[in-house]
């Protein structure tokens, strides 16, 4: 028999991410749900159900990205990632603030470039 393989969903701790998990769980991922808020994390989970479990991850931070593939890899093979996370702000891209789009590049670019660098190393 086959091992169920695993997905990970970031930005999984509520709406589209958390949709994303149950749908993978339902499909027979074992799902590592990932948000930068642990908590929101936890209780999507638990929610899940079907073994899903959590970790509390920045995409922003690289060696967060290894940590959950490391996480991801050890529960099986890693067949899904889902990049969910990220930063959108409602209104006009030109009436936002410096800081408002230095933050939305940072969360959204990062998510990408992260996940790449860290399965590149083999997690």
């Amino acid at each position: 028999m086959l091992e169920p393989s695993t997905a990970v969903v970031t930005g999984a701790g509520r709406g589209i991410g958390l949709e994303i998990a149950r749908q993978l769980a339902a499909a027979g991922h074992k799902v590592l749900l990932t948000d930068v808020d642990g908590d929101a994390a936890e209780r999507a989970a638990t929610e899940v159900g079907g073994g899903a479990w959590s970790a509390t991850h920045d995409v922003r931070d690289p060696s967060g990205h290894r940590e959950v593939a490391a996480q991801a890899l050890a529960a099986g093979p890693l067949a899904v990632w889902v990049n969910n996370a990220g930063i959108l702000l409602a209104g006009n891209s030109w009436s936002h603030s410096d800081a408002e789009i230095a933050s939305i590049l940072d969360v959204n670019g990062s998510n990408d470039q992260n996940l790449w660098m860290s399965l590149g190393e083999g997690a």
